[in-house]
């Protein structure tokens, strides 16, 4: 079969690796983050992937605008 990315040479993105973000925060929201930090023992990155992933899952089951 012909495959037109691969002569090209482009590799398709592999869904389970993790990339790196830098993100500009409030103060109160970072404050937030740090307060998260010290009472759970997780990480800024665990607690910033687990509210991506309830906000897209939220978006995900909201109705749709009229």
């Amino acid at each position: 079969m012909f495959d037109a990315d691969a002569m090209l040479g482009i590799k398709k993105p592999n869904p389970n690796v993790q990339k790196e973000v830098k993100v500009k925060l409030p103060m109160q929201q970072m404050l937030t983050l740090h307060f998260l930090k010290m009472t759970s023992n997780r990480t800024f990155s665990d607690i910033v992937s687990d509210a991506l992933a309830d906000y897209f899952a939220s978006l995900d089951a909201a109705p749709a605008p009229n």
